[in-house]
């Protein structure tokens, strides 16, 4: 977990909020799904990507 001031997001593109108030980062430059909680604490999710431009969730949270 990383704070969200060191979380070095490079170029941010599409987001997406669930309804627990999580916000979905796609981090173009680094190739990364960034998740944002509540608290402002930043995790990577899923693997790697191929330059993210945007991003979603299915009916469960779980972002695509």
């Amino acid at each position: 977990t990383v704070s969200l001031l060191a979380s070095g997001f490079s170029n941010p593109w599409g987001i997406a909020v669930d309804t627990a108030g999580n916000v979905y980062v796609a981090d173009f430059d680094n190739k990364q799904l960034k998740k944002i909680a509540p608290g402002g604490a930043v995790t990577t999710v899923g693997p790697s990507f191929s330059s993210p431009v945007g991003v979603s969730l299915d009916f469960a949270r779980n972002p695509l």
